[in-house]
């Protein structure tokens, strides 16, 4: 999967609704932690899993270079049992049950919850996202700078969503790749793919999986699959409070961040929609 260059800026939308999230929020940005969540738990129900897209063998591959392949395989079974059939390959190809493919579905879907996702967008002015990312405005958002990111897989695991009219499914992935088995590259592909109704996010994702986290199977413990992960980040270098952030929120925000060379904005609602509003000493006062 071709890398898309990262941009100068990438942005975090978070709630603080509850007492929990704002001590999150708190300690992403003074620890550098980074909640990663499971694809399960993703608002998009389809997001990142395979459904099966087309009914028989034949549909998925007649686009594909190992269609005489696969077809020469189906007439030599057909051969070797005797079978007098008289259908053409065609037909004969869209006879084979597609019991193998149905179990490779089901296998990619669960060993999704195997990976762990934190997302990013582009964009610290987006009024929806505001709204469902960061409690309607209440919230905050924190902006990262890549070029200045200590750790290599910080810029090395984060990639750019895809946006396309028909969702992915695992069987089709396979065949692009040419290999007959799921690889960390062929869930990666379909994890940066979403339907394009999301295009406005311009999202970007941070991916890592269990072995990421644990170099031996028997080191990953039962609560992994129950859970997101924890991991430590990289330090945000601004703070944009949302335009109804309370004046306690605020107060407190400039508290915790004082002296530690993370700005703060509040954003402020025009009739042309998001700006930011720098918060200068006066205010401060």
């Amino acid at each position: 999967m071709a890398k898309v260059p990262l941009p100068e800026k990438l942005f975090r939308y978070r709630p603080i609704l509850t007492s929990q999230q704002l001590l999150y929020v708190i300690s992403e940005i003074k620890e550098c932690n980074l909640y990663l969540s499971r694809p399960e738990d993703f608002n998009d129900i389809f997001d990142a899993v395979s459904i099966l897209s087309k009914e028989n063998l034949y549909e998925y591959f007649k686009e594909s270079s190992q269609l005489n392949e696969i077809i020469s395989l189906v007439n030599r079974v057909y051969e070797i049992y005797g079978n007098t059939s008289t259908h053409d390959d065609v037909e004969r190809l869209k006879n084979v049950k597609m019991d193998f493919w149905v179990d490779t579905n089901n296998h990619y879907n669960q060993i999704l919850g195997e990976v762990r996702v934190a997302c990013f967008t582009e964009s610290h002015q987006n009024m929806p996202m505001w709204a469902h990312y960061a409690n309607n405005h209440q919230g905050v958002c924190l902006q990262y700078n890549p070029a200045t990111f200590l750790n290599a897989w910080s810029r090395e695991r984060l990639f750019s969503v895809k946006y396309t009219k028909q969702m992915p499914d695992i069987i089709s992935e396979i065949l692009l790749t040419k290999k007959r088995k799921i690889t960390f590259k062929t869930i990666e592909s379909i994890v940066t793919k979403k339907h394009e109704d999301w295009r406005y996010e311009k999202e970007w994702r941070l991916i890592l999986h269990k072995g990421h986290f644990y170099s031996k199977e028997n080191d990953v413990p039962k609560e992994f699959y129950k859970f997101g992960k924890l991991v430590v980040f990289e330090k945000p270098s601004k703070v944009y409070l949302g335009y109804k952030v309370s004046t306690d929120v605020e107060e407190l925000f400039r508290s915790v961040l004082e002296n530690t060379g993370v700005e703060i904005v509040k954003m402020e609602m025009t009739a042309f929609g998001l700006f930011e509003k720098r918060i200068n000493a006066a205010e401060k006062k």
